[in-house]
C-alpha cells in the first residue's frame, strides 16, 4: 500500500460487521500468497475489486463476504493516521489511480513493472 502505508506499518483492522465496503476503503483479505491489504477500487454486486496504491493493475475480484475487515488506523512516524475518513479515502483512491496511470505509462515505455 506504499506510499500511504509503507511495508511494516502497524495497521488496525476492524471487522466489517455487515457493513458494505466503500470505494476507497482499505480492506484485508486472504490472497493466493497470504494476507493482502489493498484499496477498494470497484464494487459490483457481491464482488469487490482491489488494488494496492503502488500497483499498476487491479487484483482479481473477491467476494465481499471473503473480506476479513477494513483498515481504520495506521501508525506512521509515531502518530495515529485515521484511514476511514472520507477525505483520506478519496485522497488515497485518487493517488492510487494516478500512480497506476503513471506506472502503466512507464511500463509501456520500459516494459512491465511489478507491484511494489
Amino acid at each position: 500500500m506504499h506510499p500511504l502505508i509503507p511495508d511494516g506499518t502497524p495497521v488496525l483492522v476492524a471487522p466489517l460487521r455487515g457493513r458494505r465496503p466503500r470505494t476507497g476503503d482499505i480492506v484485508l483479505f486472504q490472497g493466493a500468497g497470504g494476507l493482502v491489504l489493498h484499496r477498494v477500487v470497484a464494487l459490483r454486486g457481491d464482488m469487490v475489486t482491489t488494488r494496492g496504491d503502488a500497483c499498476p493493475a487491479s487484483d482479481p475480484p473477491v467476494r465481499v463476504d471473503a473480506l476479513l475487515g477494513r483498515a481504520v488506523l495506521a501508525i506512521r512516524r509515531g502518530r495515529a493516521l485515521p484511514l476511514d475518513g472520507p477525505g483520506l479515502r478519496l485522497l488515497g483512491l485518487g493517488l492510487s489511480r494516478l500512480l497506476a496511470l503513471l506506472r502503466g505509462l512507464r511500463g509501456a515505455v520500459s516494459g512491465p513493472s511489478r507491484c511494489g
